[in-house]
């Protein structure tokens, strides 16, 4: 994993700077100031926020700009379990600053396994879930999203996996050409849930 801090050229980042990268940038909607920092060569964030469900749009998000297609994972070192449905991983929307505008997100959560979620109906709020049930729990989690197109292809994978595994291929209607991407938190309560992140891999063609 490579990335350097002299532009702000979307790369892959392994978070080993402690200082944020030119191309990122951060967002807080959380109820509680959230926080958001690399340390110990990894990203941490710290966040007290509701859900991204229907028109509850609470959470933090370090995001970076894309144009066409791309491919992106994550790796989630660790989550606290302030709530079963509690969430972290990538987020993919039209304006990261803007209640709404969402499209999809693809996570872990502390007791409910791996959530990809998405909104349906092109009025910016998600409702929909697609879930595999694993434990997340102690375990690296791997968790990757992947735009052709209009098809968005979201996949997980643990330690045990010998490859990815594919949680849901979602076609949408006319997809613009540039979204905000990024990793996300919330707590799914009003108290604070720590989430350590690892390794952003990116590739476009």
């Amino acid at each position: 994993v490579w990335r350097s801090n002299d532009d702000g050229v979307p790369k892959s980042d392994d978070f080993d700077n402690d200082v944020a990268a030119l191309f990122w940038n951060d967002v807080d909607h959380g109820s509680r100031e959230s926080s958001i920092k690399e340390i110990n060569s990894r990203l941490e964030m710290k966040v007290a926020a509701a859900d991204l469900w229907y028109s509850t749009n609470g959470y933090a998000s370090r995001y970076l700009t894309l144009t066409g297609d791309f491919d992106v994972s994550v790796t989630i070192i660790s989550q606290d379990a302030s709530h079963s449905w509690a969430k972290a991983g990538i987020i993919m929307k039209e304006d990261m600053t803007v209640a709404g505008s969402n499209l999809c997100i693809n996570a872990i959560t502390p007791w409910n396994g791996f959530a990809f979620q998405y909104n349906s109906d092109g009025n910016g709020d998600i409702n929909r879930h697609t879930g595999h049930y694993r434990g997340t729990q102690g375990l690296l989690n791997y968790v990757r999203l992947e735009r052709v197109g209009n098809t968005i292809n979201s996949y997980y994978k643990q330690p045990s996996d010998s490859s990815w595994q594919l949680l849901k291929s979602q076609e949408f209607s006319g997809l613009a050409s540039t979204f905000d991407v990024g990793l996300f938190a919330l707590s799914h309560s009003h108290d604070y849930g720590t989430v350590i992140f690892d390794n952003w891999i990116l590739t476009q063609e």
